[in-house]
Formats: C-alpha cells, sequence, structure tokens
C-alpha cells in the first residue's frame, strides 16, 4: 500500500513537472537554476516595490485647492515607511515637528516660491515628494562620523587610493575627522536640472555696456603674474581675467561653504524621485550613480591637495557643488593647481594661484600655443575655453569679455 502510494506520487510528480516544461519552459528553467540572490539585491528589491507602491499612493492624492500644507502632510505621512526603508533609519520621527520644519523651508526658499504658481499639479506633488526626502536627509543623515564612515566602501576606495600615492593614512583620517556635518543643499545634484537655460540667463550681457574699468584695474594689480602665465602657458592674458570675472567676480563672490561637506553628502546619498515614471527614473539613476563617482573621486582629490599643501580641512572654501576657489576649480582637477605667488601652496583662494592655475588648466587641455584675439580665430578660442566649462554661452561671453579687454590694454 506504501509501496503504491509512492508511485502514485512519482507519477503525480512526473505529471506535474511535464505540464510546467510544456506551459512555461522558460520560467521554469529560470526559477529552477535561479541563484540566490544577495541580500543587497534582496533589498534593491524591496525597496523597489515600496517605490513603485508609493508611487501609485502618491499619485492617487487629491490636489483639491493646492493646499501646499495638506499636501506636505499626506505624502510625508505616505513616505515614511519608504524612507526609513531606504536609509535604514531607526529614528523616532515627531511627526508634527518634521511637517512644520518642511513647510517652514518651503516658506523660506525662493526656488519654490518662484516655481509654486507656474507648477501644474503633478509638477508640485513631484517636487514636494522631493524635498520632503531632502529633508528627512538634512534630519536624520546630516551629521557625519569618521569611525561609521570607515565601514564604507568610499574609504575603502580612498584607502587604496592613498596607498597607491604613498600618503599617510593618518593624515588622510586627520582630515576627514575635521568634518562634522554633511550639506544637501544643490538642488542641481538631486533633482532634474535646468542648468542649460540658468547658465544662459546667467551669461546674457551687452559686452557694451560691461563695465570694463574693473578689469583693466585688476591687470593693472596683477600684471607681472598675468604677464608670465601667458608666456609660460600661451595663454592671454585677457582670457583668463574673463574667467575670473565670470568666476567669481575677480575674487569679489565669497566662497562660503567647506567642499569636504558637500562631496560627502554627494558621494553617498541620492535622491531619485519615486514618482518618476520608469524612463526618466532611469536616467536620473544614471546622473545620480555618474554624479556620485564624480563625487567620489574630488574626494580624493581634494584630500590629496590638503596633504601636499599643508591645509586643514577648514582652510578650503567652495561654492554649493564643491566647486573651489576663485578659479573655481571641480576637485578632480586639483592636480592642475599652480603656485603663482612661490609660497610653497597652490592655495585657489590667493589670486596669483589662481591666475597661474588657470593658464596651466588650459594648457593642459590643449591650449599650445598663443592665439591673437582676433574675429578670425572666435571658434578655435572659443573652442578652447569650453575645455574649462562645457557651455556655448559661456564660452562665447569670455571671447567677448576678451576681445573688448585687449583692445582696451593694447
Amino acid at each position: 500500500m506504501i509501496f503504491n502510494l509512492r508511485i502514485n506520487i512519482s507519477i503525480l510528480f512526473f505529471i506535474l513537472l511535464t505540464s510546467a516544461l510544456f506551459a512555461e519552459p522558460n520560467l521554469y528553467f529560470k526559477k529552477l537554476f535561479e541563484e540566490p540572490k544577495l541580500l543587497y539585491q534582496v533589498e534593491e528589491e524591496i525597496l523597489q516595490q515600496k517605490s513603485d507602491s508609493l508611487r501609485n499612493i502618491i499619485s492617487s492624492i487629491p490636489i483639491g485647492e493646492r493646499l501646499v500644507n495638506e499636501l506636505v502632510k499626506k505624502i510625508y505621512l505616505s513616505s515614511a515607511n519608504y524612507l526609513n526603508t531606504k536609509y535604514t533609519t531607526n529614528n523616532k520621527i515627531d511627526t508634527l515637528n518634521f511637517i512644520e520644519s518642511v513647510l517652514e523651508g518651503l516658506g523660506n526658499s525662493n526656488y519654490f516660491k518662484r516655481r509654486e504658481k507656474i507648477w501644474n499639479d503633478s509638477s508640485l506633488v513631484k517636487y514636494l515628494t522631493f524635498k520632503i526626502e531632502l529633508h528627512f536627509l538634512e534630519d536624520y543623515l546630516k551629521s557625519f562620523n569618521l569611525e561609521d564612515f570607515k565601514d564604507n566602501d568610499i574609504y575603502h576606495d580612498i584607502i587604496i587610493k592613498a596607498n597607491k600615492d604613498s600618503l599617510a593614512i593618518d593624515k588622510v583620517d586627520s582630515l576627514l575627522s575635521q568634518i562634522k556635518t554633511l550639506r544637501f543643499d544643490p538642488l542641481h545634484f538631486y533633482y532634474k536640472p535646468n542648468s542649460i537655460k540658468e547658465q544662459q540667463r546667467v551669461d546674457k550681457f551687452n559686452v557694451n555696456k560691461f563695465d570694463f574699468n574693473r578689469l583693466e584695474k585688476f591687470y593693472n594689480e596683477h600684471s607681472d603674474v598675468l604677464e608670465r602665465t601667458e608666456d609660460e602657458y600661451k595663454v592671454n592674458k585677457e582670457i583668463i581675467i574673463a574667467i575670473l570675472r565670470k568666476e567669481t567676480n575677480l575674487g569679489k563672490y565669497k566662497l562660503k561653504i567647506n567642499p569636504f561637506q558637500v562631496l560627502l553628502g554627494q558621494a553617498q546619498f541620492g535622491i531619485l524621485n519615486p514618482l518618476l515614471n520608469d524612463i526618466d527614473k532611469d536616467k536620473q539613476r544614471k546622473r545620480i550613480n555618474r554624479l556620485r563617482r564624480s563625487a567620489q573621486r574630488s574626494l580624493y582629490h581634494i584630500i590629496k591637495f590638503c596633504i601636499d599643501n599643508d591645509f586643514k580641512a577648514e582652510d578650503i572654501k567652495g561654492n554649493f557643488v564643491g566647486a573651489i576657489g576663485y578659479t573655481q576649480f571641480m576637485p578632480f582637477n586639483l592636480h592642475l593647481a599652480r603656485d603663482g605667488d612661490y609660497d610653497g601652496k597652490a592655495d585657489l583662494s590667493n589670486m596669483d594661484d589662481a591666475i597661474i592655475s588657470i593658464g596651466n588648466f588650459l594648457y593642459y587641455n590643449g591650449w599650445k600655443k598663443y592665439i591673437p584675439l582676433e574675429k578670425k580665430n572666435k571658434k578655435k578660442i572659443v573652442r578652447q575655453i569650453l575645455k574649462y566649462n562645457t557651455s556655448d554661452s559661456y564660452a562665447d561671453a569670455i571671447y567677448q569679455i576678451a576681445e573688448k579687454l585687449g583692445k582696451r590694454l593694447n
């Protein structure tokens, strides 16, 4: 009886197996031979499921009369579980204080005020969803602790590179230990940018109304290093002055932000808005991954730069995306910084060093001979300027300023 039962079970199993093979052969073999998933793969799948579910929930929220207070509350209550899963935070969140803090931030945001009235309902909800996650980062992941960071793959990569370049690990740790908080300011990093339009707006000017008296005065004050840079690197002094005028208004623009804080934030985090459609989400994911890799690369370069020049982390100042000094070099270009005043340091907040560093940057990137500032050479000169900034409107503006200045200086 037992023997017959085993035969019947075997026959039944064979029938089920055969049916499965003929019905869904590819699916069956995929499941049969699929390798066990790693923990991070399982976590990613769970997070993706929560993201998809959140998109459906938030998309179904009635907009009503576009009451931002109500929208923020509903979106946050829908997002809390997703955010805790994504950032593995176990903090007890005071919901009322969190929502009030988000609303206060929106009330103080010129970015939001300028756009709120022109956004459609979908754009408004998408931005608020992003802003809530950004605020979540600022509230719960803003502090930086070196000992915790040592468990991060980013730190391990820094140590590998440091050993290769014979940098003392205790100096690397000493620099990083000076950082206590992260910065998450740059919307351009987390949110879909309008950088091309914004760059065109910044570059729009009438060269005939431009104040060239300041540029001439600047030349007179720094003529020695400007002429020396032109002789050594073949880059027109007028081009260098125009770049410094565009980047930091000849040093008048105050750089207050510590780039270590910016880069550590960018390297570790990125907001992939759950409300993006699949195509845009894939594009944004690639963009965030690219920017994070860039930030990781920049982080090592700024560490090496500080050690080589005996700077403390607090000595370096930049803008909200991590660009450094009067030249606004991104940190992965710091190996091109040069000492213009012979004090033994390449300090981009020192104007002589900034001047010669721009010359070296352009020379390194292909500007190998002096090019007269003449109309017939405009395309050639603009092509070289694009190595410094890839915006066509930026390069054209630099050329216009330099050409006009050249006529005044000669």
